[in-house]
């Protein structure tokens, strides 16, 4: 509990900590209210019980004589009103207590997912290759859920049951200590040991429920991407046995889980009810007069009724909170792990009249012994349009990345107008950078959102939105071929587009954002050759407009090029125009010859 508590006090801002210090007040009030009332009934019995109690205490009928409440009837008339009224009051600040809780903890479960997503989206490039897409998806769909549902509001629940606890077992003592004492003491003896039996079972299930969550997630990740594979392979089954596998065995740890937390009610219920049993008979035994077994009754009966439930939530909480202890320390480690995360720039893109150059730049991977690239010298001019090619895995995209800024070099310098590119200079220079994949991310929203991606509905430039398409190719298909035109869903990952269409706008969608450097990444490499030829087109017609970088598998993508660089091996082996790298270039040749084309 205390580990627990540490953890979220240290995950919460500081007007977070202030409100859960304003949550625990209200708590403490509302197990004060709970006591008083508990104390209201038990007085309330014993007047009904032995009226001339009033009259023995000189103090309380004095004060009921100033009121004019002399008469035992109308004092105890006085009494019931004034328990309906505690009851109501009580009643009314327990919801109040309750919304308290509610709201709170969902405040910090949204808080919390936005910060884990704002933490994702915010890191480095490079430290998101490095990450689990799947896991990451898990711990902000699923576990920051769980965090606040099966771990903070437990821990909520502790609080406030202890605290009843504690108020109503020191008014219990003062009534009756001996038997308070032997109560309390046969309770903390089987909760106590119980709880210390099955904590490390517990701990252990929720350890295989995580990992087994976690294999659920990747599996579902796994087959929506690669569904067209696994149904030429009729491999459906192996995924589905696969889930199935992960599901079932996350079941069986909530059962064991769920089932180890309730044990308790059922020892607690048959040993309260057994030793109120006790103690009556002890009573009567000793030949107590009735009145006063009565009231012993009422008093231990209510506060049974009170705090069985109570104590049982707090069994059962503690329970919880051992079971997703694992995802506590996932989610604070998420949370506070010490890595570089981006900073949002509200800055101006940086300037770039001249040209990018690199300068003996060296990369390499984080826990990879060899360089991914080395010896790298590059300078492009702005608006000329440079070639990336070479065999697979050269270091064509690793090269493109460096120069974008999604990556920093391990060694060198990246210059842009002669100004040297630093780690705080990345997202003002990426801000210059317009990007074009293969595969094109599709928003599965209306082509006007995602032409103009990232932007609210009131900020989009239906004009700019319209003029992109239109220096894309894609606006005769828009306006005649699609119902809505602009406002036309495409569905789920585009399926209403065809290759070249999703090409077209991923192109209108870099055009909208008028930055000055354009990447296309394999951007034709999926398409036929007459789609491919048309997409070039297009690309021809932006020259000069933007500085063009071209990564391409097939050379005659980069034959119009002002410059062309050849890797290889993570080296930069040639430089120069396609005809002067066909004439130069050993390399570059073969390329051609294994292409089919002539140089």
């Amino acid at each position: 509990m205390i580990h627990t508590t540490r953890r979220f006090l240290e995950l919460m801002s500081r007007s977070e900590r202030i409100k859960a210090c304003g949550l625990l007040l209200v708590l403490c009030i509302n197990a004060l209210l709970e006591t008083l009332g508990l104390g209201v009934i038990y007085g309330f019995v014993s007047l009904i019980v032995e009226p001339e109690l009033i009259h023995e205490r000189a103090f309380i009928s004095n004060a009921l004589a100033a009121v004019g409440l002399t008469e035992t009837k109308d004092i105890l008339l006085a009494a019931g009103g004034a328990l309906i009224v505690l009851t109501l009051v009580k009643n009314a600040f327990g919801m109040f207590c309750t919304y308290f809780q509610f709201s709170f903890s969902l405040s910090l479960f949204t808080a919390f997912s936005d910060r884990l997503m704002s933490r994702y989206l915010l890191r480095s490039y490079g430290q998101f290759l490095k990450a689990d897409p799947s896991a990451m998806s898990r711990n902000l769909l699923d576990e920051t859920n769980r965090l606040i549902l099966s771990c903070f509001l437990p821990l909520v629940y502790i609080y406030t049951d202890l605290l009843l606890i504690v108020f109503a077992c020191a008014f219990l003592l003062y009534e009756n200590t001996l038997a308070s004492l032997i109560i309390f003491g046969v309770l903390l003896l089987l909760y106590g040991g119980f709880l210390r039996l099955v904590r490390r079972w517990i701990l252990r299930s929720g350890r295989r429920r995580l990992a087994a969550n976690e294999q659920r997630y990747r599996c579902v990740s796994e087959a929506m991407d690669g569904i067209k594979t696994i149904k030429i392979f009729s491999t459906e089954g192996y995924f589905i046995r696969t889930f199935h596998g992960a599901t079932a065995n996350m079941a069986r740890q909530l059962v064991r889980a769920r089932t180890l937390s309730n044990v308790p009610r059922y020892l607690m219920d048959t040993v309260a009810l057994a030793g109120l049993a006790i103690f009556i008979m002890f009573y009567l035994y000793q030949d107590r007069d009735m009145g006063s077994v009565i009231a012993f009754v009422t008093l231990y009966g209510a506060a049974a009724y009170r705090l069985l439930p109570s104590i049982n939530r707090v069994s059962r909480s503690l329970n919880d909170m051992a079971f997703y202890r694992k995802t506590l320390d996932l989610i604070h480690g998420e949370l506070r792990q010490d890595i570089r995360v981006r900073e949002v720039a509200s800055t101006e893109p940086i300037p770039f009249t001249r040209e990018i150059t690199l300068n003996n730049v060296r990369f390499r991977h984080a826990q990879r012994d060899q360089d991914a690239l080395s010896g790298i010298n590059l300078s492009l001019g702005r608006s000329q349009t440079l070639g990336v090619v070479g065999p697979t895995g050269s270091g064509k995209t690793t090269l493109v990345d460096l120069m974008t800024g999604l990556l920093e070099p391990t060694q060198g310098e990246i210059s842009i107008d002669g100004n040297v590119l630093t780690s705080t200079d990345l997202d003002r220079w990426m801000h210059n950078i317009a990007y074009v994949p293969q595969d094109i991310f599709v928003l599965d929203d209306t082509v006007a959102r995602n032409i103009a991606i990232g932007f609210r509905e009131d900020e989009i430039d239906m004009d700019a939105v319209q003029e992109a398409a239109r220096q894309a190719n894609l606006a005769h298909h828009i306006e005649t071929g699609m119902p809505e035109g602009y406002q036309s869903s495409l569905g789920s990952r585009g399926v209403r587009l065809s290759g070249g269409q999703r090409q077209r706008l991923g192109i209108a969608r870099a055009l909208y954002h008028k930055r000055p450097v354009l990447v296309l990444d394999e951007a034709t490499s999926a398409l036929d050759s007459v789609t491919e030829a048309e997409i070039q087109e297009t690309i021809r017609s932006l020259h000069g407009m933007v500085t063009i970088i071209i990564i391409a598998h097939r050379l005659s993508t980069v034959r119009d090029c002002d410059k062309i660089v050849l890797m290889n091996e993570g080296r930069l082996v040639s430089c120069g125009s396609y005809d002067e790298l066909a004439a130069d270039s050993d390399l570059f040749r073969s390329m051609l010859t294994a292409q089919g084309l002539s140089a």
